[in-house]
């Protein structure tokens, strides 16, 4: 089976490559390909049909009729312009890239949570205001990337990570320098809105590179070290707040966002749209001027400009999660998890400074057993590509499917008991009373179901809407971020009056209605997705 024949992008677009004299009179061979005898997948998911596409008011056949169009695409299955084709080397330094994009971006949001009260008393304001900085800046995280997203897939991801990164870099020198709590919240949200990208766009550009097949541990690498960041984040901030200042943490921010900003200099564009344009362009710029064939990327053959398709495609991100139970499930179980993992931002400190009477920068310190269950799970990450592929091959044999995005989800299952679990742990081990160790323990299980839902669940719909990866991420993002910046608002009061012990036994209480969605989705999936307009279909 061709893995390339289970993308949704135009990277699998079937092209039929045909001789140099009757492809183009310039000798090109296999560069580009009469739209006549372009074969497509079913386009319902991709919104462009390039046998149907309109040029003006005419389709395109009718267009090719008065002058011969060619569509470009790759040479061959081994075409090395190819981003699937990439050699391994080339495409695990993509990802780590991303990756390490990723961990500054969530550790920016948390580093300066141990240092709450401290801007509370430099800035003169309360200490719920204060913890609103982690609010704006998720709360940027949350609307950014429903325009960052769906910019990347219509002018390429290159183009988003030059104008956001340098602001996201810039804007921590006014978070540093902040002489009011107005402008403190101000930076952070510009910070969240640009910052975003780092954490949504490279799970479509790690569509972009694996297939289907290898894209798991890729996506499980990602996912541990952008949740790697928020944990770490207290642990380095406590000590900078302790032994420094609160502004140091933002400082130290600029410091790695430039450092990490360098990499842009080489790193390439991966979205086979847009290289195929690139392709069509320089094949227009050495076509003679006797040839009078028009030769066209397959998203060049409409005539929508540009601004057109993203007007339509900024959109996309809101239908599918108000429209796709798919999404929208995923989206919930995954928001509320993640928002328990910030509201932990809160109540960590309120238990071990507040009960244990910790100084600030011990304070950081329990977040470590969250941390371990996080690479714990990051190690499964391998293991559980393979039971997808088991599981896949099983499914492909019995029905003669191409795809089998339900084999991501049994570790969701597992995790789905874990998370739980390990609340109600929590909630009755963290009382002041019980060994610190304890509860500090019960964060291994939470940080592991954690990366285990967020990774399965990620995984799941990043498989069941590949031609629309970015839009998806940033769908969930919205809702995702809002919890998370939502969460922590009500920490400090509901701790303080339920004491932690009910206040965590409520929220382990709520989790455990979230047990049934990744059964339902292993059960009912491929059901579920023959009713979608945007999930990937069988051709």
């Amino acid at each position: 089976m061709n893995p390339k024949s289970e993308r949704g992008d135009f990277t699998s677009i079937s092209l039929k490559p045909i001789p140099a004299a009757e492809s183009m009179t310039s000798g090109r061979t296999g560069s580009a390909t009469p739209i006549g005898s372009i074969n497509t997948l079913d386009q319902r998911h991709n919104e462009v049909d390039l046998k149907t596409s309109t040029v003006g008011n005419h389709d395109v056949e009718d267009a090719a009729a008065e002058r011969e169009i060619s569509v470009v695409g790759w040479d061959s299955e081994t075409d090395s312009e190819n981003p699937l084709n990439w050699p391994k080397k080339r495409k695990l330094l993509i990802s780590l890239t991303s990756c390490l994009q990723a961990v500054q971006c969530t550790l920016c949001a948390s580093i300066f949570t141990p240092g709450v009260k401290e801007i509370t008393r430099d800035l003169k304001t309360s200490n719920e205001l204060a913890l609103t900085a982690l609010t704006f800046y998720v709360m940027g995280f949350a609307l950014g990337p429903l325009v960052w997203s769906p910019m990347s897939e219509v002018y390429g991801r290159n183009y988003v990570y030059h104008r956001t990164w340098p602001i996201f870099t810039v804007i921590q020198i006014g978070c540093a320098l902040a002489p009011n709590i107005a402008t403190l919240l101000v930076c952070r949200f510009i910070a969240g809105f640009t910052g975003g990208t780092a954490v949504t766009i490279p799970a479509g550009g790690m569509a972009d590179i694996w297939t289907s097949d290898e894209i798991g541990p890729p996506i499980g690498m990602f996912l541990m070290q952008a949740y790697l960041g928020p944990i770490i984040g207290p642990l380095i901030g406590g000590y900078l707040v302790q032994y420094a200042s609160w502004r140091w943490t933002f400082w130290l921010c600029l410091i790695n966002c430039f450092v990490l900003g360098l990499n842009f200099l080489w790193y390439p564009e991966t979205f086979a749209p847009i290289l195929l344009e690139r392709k069509a362009k320089r094949l227009r710029e050495q076509q003679p001027k006797t040839d009078t064939t028009r030769i066209l990327a397959p998203n060049e053959v409409h005539k929508k400009s540009k601004a057109e398709v993203f007007r339509a495609a900024i959109w996309r991100p809101w239908r599918l999660l108000f429209l796709e139970p798919i999404v929208f499930l995923v989206a919930l179980y995954i928001s509320f998890v993640n928002g328990v993992l910030h509201l932990y931002f809160a109540a960590y400190p309120i238990v071990y400074r507040g009960l244990y009477h910790w100084d600030v920068g011990n304070a950081g310190l329990p977040f470590i057993g969250l941390a371990v269950g996080i690479l714990l799970g990051g190690v499964v990450a391998k293991h559980m590509n393979q039971v997808h592929i088991r599981l896949k091959t099983d499914y492909v044999t019995k029905t003669g499917s191409t795809i089998y995005p339900e084999g991501r989800l049994p570790y969701a299952i597992i995790a789905s008991f874990l998370v739980p679990g390990s609340m109600f742990w929590f909630a009755w081990s963290g009382d002041g009373k019980t060994h610190w160790i304890v509860s500090i323990l019960s964060g291994i299980p939470f940080g592991w179901g954690l990366l285990m839902i967020l990774l399965c669940l990620f995984a799941y719909i990043t498989d069941a809407y590949l031609a629309h990866a970015a839009s998806v991420l940033a769908a969930v993002t919205l809702m995702r971020s809002t919890f998370a910046g939502a969460f922590p608002l009500f920490a400090d009061r509901m701790y303080m009056e339920m004491t932690p012990k009910w206040a965590g036994t409520l929220l382990a209480c709520v989790s455990i209605l979230f047990i049934p969605v990744p059964f339902l989705f292993f059960k009912y999936g491929p059901w579920i997705r023959s009713k979608s307009l945007y999930t990937f279909k069988d051709v």
